[in-house]
């Protein structure tokens, strides 16, 4: 499947980090949010993930996607105490109102989908809808990334282990192209990454910060939708085939936030992993499409 990997990028200064963007199109503004976090020497999460989905929507909206703090080619956090998923919460919020693009209607996948929850609760007056893409990170029940990765044989920042994540998370393999691969490829191995890595990993900061405070998080995130909900129509997409993310954990979120919130709708895509948006793009475009048009 070739792809189109070439965009526009642009940079803006967001609280003294330097942080990459791609944009596109006109008219009201859909923010894209990556999965992954800053430190992993896996694979490297950056705004050419969602290349499938930004052509398509962008006769019809203006299209942003971020490289979110640590990640892709944008800066690290320079406070030791701001290696958390708070602080990348924060950095898009505050990437948001740099750009003035406010309120906007945002699509996180994976961890990303936790950061779009989270920026709806957080930050009502930023969000017009929330979209959150297979996320087990929200979802209750508990993580199994660790698990299903422990026998990548590639050594560390590699693009053969970047190559190793794609394919273990992907039902088919038929959206992995190439040139896509070596955008990935060149983020992980970027200066800026790295820096960020080698910080995380000097102090053992993702076992003694970073998953801990998470973890604390996202109960308190799954308590407060119990309480309130979100105040914006959700979409929620899941994957009918994600290791990492059982349907089951997807039906429970989407029930939970249902329960506070009317205007919420679930979409199961059968036949794709982790990363459903690309595997069955055609689908996805279209059920985000609808659901847009809808709010």
């Amino acid at each position: 499947m070739a792809q189109r990997t070439q965009f526009t990028e642009s940079w803006v200064g967001v609280a003294g980090i330097r942080t990459r963007y791609i944009a596109e199109g006109a008219g009201e503004p859909l923010l894209f949010i990556h999965g992954g976090h800053f430190g992993d020497m896996n694979s490297a999460e950056c705004a050419e993930v969602w290349n499938l989905t930004i052509p398509d929507l962008a006769s019809h909206w203006r299209c942003v996607a971020l490289d979110r703090l640590g990640q892709g080619f944008t800066e690290g956090p320079k406070d030791e105490a701001a290696f958390t998923m708070a602080a990348s919460v924060r950095h898009v919020a505050d990437f948001v109102r740099a750009i003035d693009i406010a309120p906007c209607h945002v699509v996180g996948h994976s961890r990303g989908g936790y950061v779009a929850a989270r920026l709806a609760l957080d930050h009502p007056a930023l969000v017009r809808s929330c979209t959150i893409v297979s996320s087990n990170t929200i979802a209750p029940g508990p993580a199994s990334n660790e698990i299903v990765f422990a026998d990548n044989p590639h050594r560390p920042f590699s693009a053969e282990r970047a190559r190793f994540v794609v394919e273990r998370y992907s039902y088919s393999i038929a959206h992995i192209d190439e040139a896509w691969l070596a955008i990935r490829a060149r983020a992980l191995q970027s200066q800026t990454y790295r820096a960020a890595a080698q910080r995380m990993a000097e102090r053992a900061l993702y076992l003694t910060q970073f998953s801990p405070q998470l973890e604390d998080d996202r109960h308190d995130l799954l308590d407060r939708i119990a309480r309130d909900g979100l105040r914006q129509p959700t979409l929620v997409v899941w994957s009918g085939n994600d290791a990492t993310a059982p349907v089951a954990v997807g039906l429970d979120l989407f029930r939970r936030l249902a329960a506070r919130q009317q205007r919420t709708e679930f979409h199961l895509l059968n036949a794709t992993g982790h990363y459903c948006y690309r595997e069955r793009a055609p689908e996805f475009n279209r059920t985000l499409r609808d659901f847009l048009g809808r709010v």
